[in-house]
């Protein structure tokens, strides 16, 4: 016996929702993952330049930009030789999350 028409559209729709759901986790999945890419790679940009600024001394670069340098090379170390930077891209992970990189380098959000 058939299964009754109002019970296969019910089904139709049922799966439709599903279907929906489930693309908008994927895609807030694959969204997250496009931020943590971002992230990673904002922090290798932040420590190559930071790198970058410690050979261009006694030159001095902007206010802000002094400060933020200053900031990461307290948490990082100058390094010379190849090595691993798990630990270094950690440091600056913390903060590139945090508000205190933002606070030195004036961009902080000004009260008033």
């Amino acid at each position: 016996m058939p299964a009754p028409r109002i019970t296969i559209r019910r089904l139709h729709a049922d799966l439709a929702t599903s279907a929906t759901h489930f693309r908008a986790d994927t895609s807030a999945v694959k969204l997250l993952r496009v931020f943590e890419n971002v992230e990673t790679v904002l922090a290798i940009e932040m420590l190559t330049a930071t790198q970058a600024f410690d050979y261009r001394l006694p030159l001095r670069p902007g206010r802000g930009v002094e400060a933020a340098h200053r900031l990461v090379r307290e948490r990082t170390p100058h390094r010379e030789a190849d090595y691993l930077f798990q630990e270094d891209l950690a440091s600056v992970f913390a903060l590139l999350r945090g508000r205190e990189l933002l606070d030195v380098a004036g961009l902080g959000e000004r009260n008033g």
